[in-house]
């Protein structure tokens, strides 16, 4: 199993290398260009248990209310299994570890549907079966008719039909999940929280209870005053315009007033405007106004102040005229921590690149790492350096580049901190090397061993014991290999994640 990458001519190594786009022309490319080795062995649970991981990995770096803990697969397949075999009940296991639910289409000449309507129940997902059409005047070998899929039938479940909007899909059916949130002051160690739910639009009326036991609230508390504001973009248009949605995840108790300062990097302007209710607007009944760069929400003085732990879509910056790639800086001005007990604040992403694709710059901590030599492609985790000999001694590197994309507060410490490790593995047909790390700061670490990315935000990754004080080698010439690893810690956030391993390849003689 691996997740499809790749992008027509025309669309850069981003484009190219995203795991998930929702442009067509790039999923269509994906599709065509996909190639499978056809052995006649089917490792059905393994794929599944192997795409659970994947998915649990791409969103492993982001904090639950950024990423609401459920990944979705959506197998379409006969059911059959041959190499391995495999068992369900360590596959579900891997499904409930991950937060991963199966959505699965039964289609094929004969079905196997019993094994993935108990892995679709388990994970709390959805089986969809289809029809077969008969091909008359034959049999097959056991004496029972011969048959094939129906292409239509495998359609009907994908896409929603023009004729009965009401018709069942998976499209339909994902769109009518709820996320119920919870929110509490409780810090204890150990919580129960018990919920009953009713649904009085089914015949007869649909009844379920839920009870959660030991949770560890303790481990999910942080500050109270800490609230969290995040911002998306489409990416600029055919015809120029841009949109920028500014939305929180969170919000502290008593918010009657919220000051943003905006600008463009060349200056480009923009307006700006509250998002409806129907659109998930958190303050659609508070007043905007703006001063220069400066923009201003406030409740109405007849109106409520948010709620504690209230969640939403907040405003729309709209550009038009762009003929290329901006960055949006962001300076939150209200609130601002003070010396009172009572003091609230954000974390906030300092800016967003507005370009031609997609870009989040979620309300936490987020890194992006560039990496000089670059990696090998997109999806590759190699960075060569060819041989050693032919480099200058100051060139016998590699350089790690660190970006927070995301949120920050470094008044209190919640900001991207970062720190570079070596790994203990090395690629096959290489020697293992060993890696020393020299950091661009002569500042000390101010999180343990982990650095802010306002100290520095590069660090040399370096093959050390080749060669002597007099440039001889000293160790076996051939190819050699290391990895190391990135870790990041988001300080006062308590959220600590490691990425990699990476390798950096090379050769002496």
């Amino acid at each position: 199993m691996r997740i499809l990458t790749g992008a027509p001519a025309g669309y850069d190594s981003k484009a190219s290398g995203a795991s998930f786009t929702s442009n067509q022309d790039i999923l269509r490319y994906r599709l065509n260009t996909l190639q499978v080795v056809d052995n006649g062995a089917t490792p059905l649970y393994t794929a599944i248990a192997e795409g659970a991981l994947a998915l649990f990995r791409l969103g492993g770096n982001m904090p639950d209310f950024d990423n609401l803990g459920q990944c979705i697969l959506l197998p379409i397949t006969d059911g059959k299994r041959t190499t391995p075999p495999g068992e369900i009940t360590a596959l579900t296991e891997i499904l409930r570890a991950t937060r991963t639910r199966t959505f699965t289409i039964g289609w094929g000449s004969e079905v196997y549907a019993n094994s993935l309507i108990q892995i679709a129940d388990e994970s709390g997902g959805h089986y969809y079966a289809t029809s077969t059409k008969r091909i008359p005047g034959t049999v097959g070998a056991d004496g029972n008719p011969l048959t094939l899929p129906v292409k239509a039938e495998l359609m009907k479940w994908c896409k929603k039909d023009p004729d009965d909007e009401n018709a069942p899909t998976i499209v339909s059916d994902l769109k009518s999940h709820i996320v119920l949130s919870y929110v509490t002051l409780n810090e204890e160690s150990s919580m129960d929280i018990q919920a009953r739910f009713e649904l009085d639009v089914a015949t007869p009326p649909l009844k379920e209870s839920l009870y959660v036991s030991q949770i560890p609230s303790i481990e999910f508390a942080n500050d109270v005053r800490l609230g969290q504001i995040g911002t998306h973009t489409d990416g600029i248009r055919s015809d120029g315009s841009a949109s920028v949605r500014f939305y929180a995840d969170y919000i502290p108790r008593n918010i009657t007033r919220l000051v943003f300062e905006l600008n463009a990097s060349d200056g480009s302007p923009w307006s700006a405007s509250l998002l409806p209710a129907e659109q998930g607007g958190l303050v659609a009944h508070w007043s905007m106004s703006r001063n220069g760069n400066m923009l201003i929400l406030e409740t109405p003085s007849a109106g409520r102040a948010l709620d504690y732990g209230d969640y939403g879509n907040l405003f729309q910056l709209d550009f038009t005229g762009l003929s290329a790639p901006v960055y949006l800086s962001v300076n939150m001005l209200e609130p601002v921590i003070g010396g009172g007990a009572d003091g609230k604040y954000f974390t906030i992403p300092r800016g967003i690149d507005i370009g031609y694709e997609e870009m989040k710059a979620v309300s936490f901590p987020n890194p992006a790492f560039a990496f000089l030599p670059p990696l090998l492609s997109p999806e590759s985790s190699i960075i060569d350096l060819g041989n050693l000999k032919d480099l200058p001694e100051d060139e016998r590197q590699g350089l790690v580049q660190v970006r927070n994309i995301g949120g920050e507060h470094m008044p209190t410490f919640a900001g991207l901190h970062w720190s570079v490790r070596e790994g203990t593995e090395w690629l096959p047909g290489t020697f293992p090397g060993k890696l020393s790390f020299v950091y661009d700061t002569t500042l000390p670490p101010v999180y343990s061993s982990f650095y802010s990315i306002y100290e520095t935000a590069e660090a040399a990754v370096v093959p050390i014991g080749h060669y002597d004080t007099g440039g001889v080698l000293i160790s076996d010439p051939g190819p050699y290999s290391r990895a190391f690893y990135i870790d990041v810690t988001y300080g006062s956030l308590f959220y600590q994640f490691s990425y990699g391993p990476y390798y950096i390849t090379y050769e002496v003689e």
